[in-house]
């Protein structure tokens, strides 16, 4: 099994901060073990798979692919026809990709619900929007929808795209967001990423707002920071190895035609919240 992960640059990044996705793929690891499979990890430096690697990859053995990349063209189905392909977290295209995932709406509904709960009128949302993101969708359509929930609370979204990878993604937004920060001066953040308690102690406010995330992590000091919902990583391991393991059995390789999508429900992170 090969998990196909962004640049080493991006993958570092992601252990420093305790990404969920490597949190899962360490729990999956010896569960894979168990059942006779060994998992690798492979970086796209230039987001793509090139055929050599993909012979290669099948010369040793390799049967699938774990996606955990934003990149389409990390998806050309040609070098890749011979595995079994599925994506982690991130929600990609093609759409012929089994994808286990996660409820990120239900999590922004539990983080709204928790800032009105606690009575906060002038509620921020930091929204990372990366192009080919699912928070995209979630965050921009989902708080329209979800808009009455805050029960008239003054509302502002401070949204920061994709980065340049030389740049990285906590650079790219941190003035602008110092900027929206003391203009909106809000009571509570609701955001999409942990980099913005980051960007919330630089600014050395007095009295920094309440925070929760719709994407929490477990980098311990961003636990000590905020509390939030975001997936059960325990659970996501186990049905990803439920998921490759009858991909591999079945023979489903390629593209699929009629693709799995297995979607889990958020659990709450943090200090407790009753209800969550």
């Amino acid at each position: 099994l090969v998990h196909l992960g962004e640049t080493e640059a991006v993958h570092r990044q992601a252990k420093f901060q305790g990404h969920i996705s490597q949190m899962i793929l360490r729990l999956a690891a010896p569960q894979f073990e168990v059942r006779g499979y060994r998992l690798e990890e492979a970086f796209l430096p230039d987001h793509r798979v090139e055929k050599a690697l993909a012979r290669r990859w099948y010369a040793m053995g390799f049967q699938a692919v774990i996606f955990n990349t934003h990149h389409a063209s990390a998806f050309d189905s040609g070098p890749l026809e011979r595995f079994c392909l599925c994506s982690l977290i991130t929600e990609i295209y093609p759409r012929a990709v089994h994808h286990l995932g996660w409820d990120t709406e239900a999590g922004l509904v539990a983080c709204v619900r928790k800032v009105t709960a606690m009575g906060f009128r002038r509620v921020g949302f930091a929204v990372y929007v990366d192009p080919g993101h699912l928070f995209k969708r979630v965050f921009v359509e989902g708080l329209t929808r979800h808009e009455p929930l805050l029960g008239g609370a003054e509302t502002s979204v401070f949204a920061w795209p994709d980065p340049d990878r030389r740049e990285g993604l906590f650079e790219v937004g941190k003035r602008p967001f110092a900027r929206w920060l003391r203009a909106f001066k809000p009571d509570a953040i609701v955001a999409n990423n942990d980099v913005v308690v980051w960007w919330v102690r630089a600014a050395g406010l007095k009295r920094p707002p309440f925070m929760v995330t719709a994407d929490r992590t477990n980098d311990p000091e961003v636990a000590t920071a905020w509390e939030g919902a975001g997936p059960d990583a325990g659970l996501m391991a186990r049905e990803l190895v439920e998921m490759v393991d009858r991909l591999v059995k079945h023979g489903d390789r390629g593209l699929a035609e009629h693709p799995l999508r297995v979607v889990v429900p958020p659990v709450w992170m943090g200090r407790e919240f009753p209800g969550s």
